[in-house]
């Protein structure tokens, strides 16, 4: 049996599952998968792969609150607790706040929704 491609996205591609309100990007370990959410529905669309630049982007902008970064809550491939986590784009008072300037930041990156 042959494994599937998987298709690394591009920065772009990212920043259009991020702003999509019912997708999230989850990472777990090595592996990265979009997955469609809300309503207690936590389904795996599809496993990508990111390329190193674009994955140190995504890791900065989630520990900088750009973006959101949380527990994803149920694994995908790990029997670990808790080692699934998900970037989202702050929707809201969801999430934790964002100053002006991460605000400022993540509307510059197009990676906001209007407040």
């Amino acid at each position: 049996m042959t494994r599937k491609e998987v298709r690394q996205l591009t920065f772009e591609d990212l920043k259009e599952l991020l702003r999509n309100p019912f997708q999230a990007l989850v990472e777990e370990g090595d592996t990265t998968h979009i997955c469609e959410y809300g309503d207690e529905k936590n389904k795996v669309i599809e496993e990508v792969s990111l390329s190193s630049e674009v994955h140190k982007l995504l890791r900065h902008l989630g520990s900088s609150n750009i973006i959101h970064k949380g527990k994803w809550g149920n694994n995908i491939v790990s029997d670990l607790p808790d080692f699934a986590s998900f970037y989202d784009i702050h929707r809201g008072d969801i999430y934790s706040k964002q100053t002006d300037e991460q605000y400022a930041l993540a509307v510059s990156l197009d990676l906001a929704e209007s407040k």
